[in-house]
C-alpha cells in the first residue's frame, strides 16, 4: 500500500486485512528508487510503514519496491526496518496501452504454481484495475478448479534482494 493512501483511507486498509490480505509497504509517495538519496528513501519507507502501522496496530512486514526497481538505498532502508523484500514473477501488465481485457486475461491465464503476481487496485495515471477485474473472477475460479491455489506472500517463496 502506498503510504499517502493509506492515510487517506485508513478504514480500507482495516478492511482489506479482514478480507484475509496482507498488506505491505510500497513507500509513501511511489517516487522511483533510483532518484532517492539515501535519506529520502528511509523517509519513504518508515513514513509509509508508520502510516500503516497507525492504521493496522501493527507493522507491514513487506515491502515491495515501486516500480518494481530495487534501488540500493531504498532496499537498505527496508531491510533497516525489518522488512523483506518482495518482488514478482508474473505481471498483469494492467497499465498503459497492453491493459486489454484480452491481453490481461492471457497473462494471467499462464500462473504457475509459486507465482507472485503484479496486479494495480488504483487508477493512479495509467493503471486500469478496471479491466483486471474483469477477468479476476474467471482466473480465480480457474485456480480454485484446476490450481495452483492463490496464497498470500507469506506462504510462498519470495526474492530476497
Amino acid at each position: 500500500m502506498i503510504g499517502r493512501l493509506a492515510q487517506q483511507s485508513p478504514a480500507l486498509l482495516r478492511e482489506i486485512r479482514a478480507a484475509g490480505h496482507v498488506i505491505g509497504n510500497h513507500g509513501f509517495s511511489h517516487r522511483h528508487p533510483w532518484t532517492l538519496t539515501r535519506a529520502r528513501a528511509r523517509s519513504e519507507v518508515r513514513a509509509a510503514l508508520d502510516t500503516i502501522a497507525q492504521a493496522l496496530g501493527e507493522r507491514p512486514q513487506w515491502f515491495r519496491p515501486p516500480h518494481g526497481r530495487l534501488g540500493a538505498y531504498l532496499v537498505e532502508a527496508a531491510r533497516e526496518e525489518g522488512q523483506r523484500v518482495a518482488l514478482w514473477s508474473v505481471s498483469a501488465v494492467d497499465w498503459g496501452p497492453l491493459a486489454t481485457r484480452e491481453r490481461i486475461q492471457a497473462r494471467l491465464g499462464a500462473l504457475r504454481a509459486g507465482d507472485i503476481v503484479l496486479m494495480h487496485d488504483g487508477p493512479l495515471r495509467h493503471n486500469r484495475p478496471d479491466r483486471t477485474l474483469q477477468v479476476l473472477p474467471s482466473l480465480l475460479a480457474a485456480l480454485m478448479r484446476d490450481g495452483p491455489s492463490p496464497a498470500p506472500l507469506p506462504v510462498v517463496a519470495t526474492m530476497e534482494a
